[in-house]
Parts: C-alpha cells; structure tokens; sequence
C-alpha cells in the first residue's frame, strides 16, 4: 500500500516542473533584444528512485511513480552553425577592410571624368597645339607650357600625398584593432577562469554537463567578435574552458587562449625605407608572425603590404593589389610623363 500523500506530492512535482519551464519561457521572451542570449530550455526526466544503497534488496516498483523532475537547464545552441557564422564572418571582415580601402583609394585618385589629371593634361596639350598651330614666340609658349607641366606635377603630388594618407589612415585603423583582439582574448581567458569556478562550486552528481549559461553567452559573444578579425577554431575542456586558436591549428601555431592564459598581437610598421614601408604583425611572446587565412587582419596586411606582382618577400610584401601597388602606378605614370 503506497503512503497516503505520495499522490499529492507527485502531483506537486508535476507543478513545480511545468512553473520551472514556464519560468524559463519567460526567461526567454524577457532576453530576446539582449546581445548574444542564447535560448534556454528545461531538461526533465522521471523522477529516479535508486535502490543502489539500500540494505537489504528490495523491489522498487513500490517506490514508482513519484512524478518528473527538472534534471538542468540548458541552451539551445548549434555548434555547427556558430562554425559557420564566424567562417562567414571572418570573410565579411576581410572584404570590409579591402572594398573600404579601395574605396578611400577611388577617391584618392579621383578617375571619375572629368578628374583633376585628365583636366590637367588636357589643358597641356592644348597649350601645346596652340603653340604649334599659331607660332607663339619660344619664350611666351615657353612659360605657358611650363605652367601647365607644373600644374600635372602638383597634381601628381596631390594624388602621391592623398594614397599616403590612406596608408597611414589604415594602418592607424589596423593598430585599433590589434588593441581590440588583445582586449578580447583577456577577457576570454577571465572568462574562462570564472566559468571554471562557477561549474565546480555548483556541481552535484547527474548534472555535470549543465554549466552557467549567462557566462556561456558572454563568452559566445567574445568568440564572435574575435571571428570578425581572423579566422579562428576552439575546443570545449572538460571543466568548462575552451582553447582558442587564430590562424591554422597546427604544431608552429600555439593556442591564443589557453585556460586563463592567453598572447598578445603586436603591430609594427617597417619603415627603415620609406619606398617601402610595411607593416607586421606578431605574437609577443614568441615573435613570430600570424597567419590568417582570412579577417580584418589579413585585409589590412594585403592593402597595406600589397605591392601587386612587383612584391617581395623580403620586405615582407604581398602579390595582392594593395595601396603600393596604385603607389607605384601613380610613379610610373609620372615617369612615363616625364620621358615622354
């Protein structure tokens, strides 16, 4: 005969079930504008009477029947998914930086008719032909032919300073976003630490898997902002940490975060040779430098280092057609100009 309020207590757990998911629904409906909340549901299983560590073997059927019970508290999350979103992301950060620079460098170069340097010329060859067509004295032609060349170097120069200042704007711009990178594998690796503790001090047996889930998503968060600037790859450790690589996973390439730990980038510009400055950017620690197959970083790499099929590896160039190589366009026009 089963004990008089065993009903009453299964239904008891029937309710206090059903108002924990509902509370977990309204969790839901409250955090839908937050950043990064990732939905939430409520694990239940029947309620598990364990005959394990009892005296004497006895049948548990007697004992069956006791209602559910709410085993965790888990997001509804695809990993799968976020693998695609950062792929996706890392590219979008990459065609940002190149189309934004070959934007600035559009209107740097200023070739939408009529430009300043097809004006320029133009009126130079018609100082030309005139002097031909109505015999100007060689003095007076002179000095308006003259007026006119030097009205294309200026231009020339207008044109050399403004691809300068791009160059300088970006790599300005690339500086802010190593300071970025390097804030967000700190707070990753702090993350890592508190989600480490936090999962410790509440675990109890049967719900080792269940994990703070607002730390979860602030750290989720991180992960997708940092996939905005290189491509990047993780594993999930068994106390909760996850281990962060930028750039290929392989043996030369050590882990961007690991536990609390984590590296810093840093930026430096090659500039012994104003002909051919560049940039670089390396891990602090080690000195060697990044590869990223793609993000922001490598974006800025191509335009600032890109020099076009005239690169060269020693000077830490690239064969993409970057700020240099419209640099060195600009040069041989002008050269083309003053030979001719």
């Amino acid at each position: 005969m089963r004990p008089t309020f065993m009903g009453f207590e299964t239904a008891t757990r029937g309710l206090m079930v059903n108002q924990k998911s509902l509370d977990i629904v309204g969790n839901n409906v409250s955090n839908i504008g937050v950043t990064g909340y990732t939905r939430q549901r409520t694990d239940l299983v029947s309620l598990n009477v364990n005959m394990r560590y009892t005296r004497y073997n006895q049948n548990s059927v007697p004992f069956a029947g006791q209602g559910a019970n709410v085993y965790g508290v888990s997001q509804i999350r695809d990993k799968f998914l976020d693998k695609r979103f950062r792929e996706e992301y890392a590219d979008v950060g990459y065609y940002s930086v190149t189309s934004g620079v070959i934007e600035d460098l559009a209107a740097a170069i200023d070739e939408v008719t009529p430009s300043t340097m097809s004006t320029a010329i133009s009126k130079f060859q018609d100082t030309w032909g005139e002097m031909l067509s109505k015999n100007i004295t060689e003095s007076t032609g002179a000095a308006n032919l003259l007026a006119q060349a030097t009205q294309i170097v200026q231009v020339f120069r207008q044109m050399s300073a403004k691809i300068d200042n791009v160059w300088g704007q970006q790599q300005y711009s690339m500086s802010l976003e190593v300071e970025n990178i390097n804030s967000i594998l700190s707070r990753i690796a702090q993350l890592n630490d508190t989600i480490s503790q936090e999962r410790f001090n509440s675990m109890t047996v049967g719900n080792e898997n269940y994990r703070p889930l607002e730390l979860l998503d602030q750290r989720n968060v991180l992960l997708d902002q940092l996939s905005q600037y290189a491509d990047i790859s993780y594993e999930e450790q068994s106390d909760g940490q996850v281990t962060v690589w930028m750039g290929a996973k392989s043996d030369t390439n050590p882990p961007a975060v690991q536990g609390d730990a984590y590296q810093q980038l840093q930026l430096q510009v090659n500039d012994s040779d104003p002909q051919f400055k560049t940039v670089s950017v390396f891990w602090a620690a080690s000195g060697q430098d990044v590869n990223f197959a793609s993000g922001s970083i490598r974006g800025n790499l191509d335009m600032l280092n890109g020099r076009g099929l005239g690169a060269s590896s020693g000077r830490n160039e690239s064969f993409t057609q970057g700020i240099l190589y419209y640099k060195d366009k600009i040069d041989q026009f002008a050269k083309t100009f003053a030979d001719a």
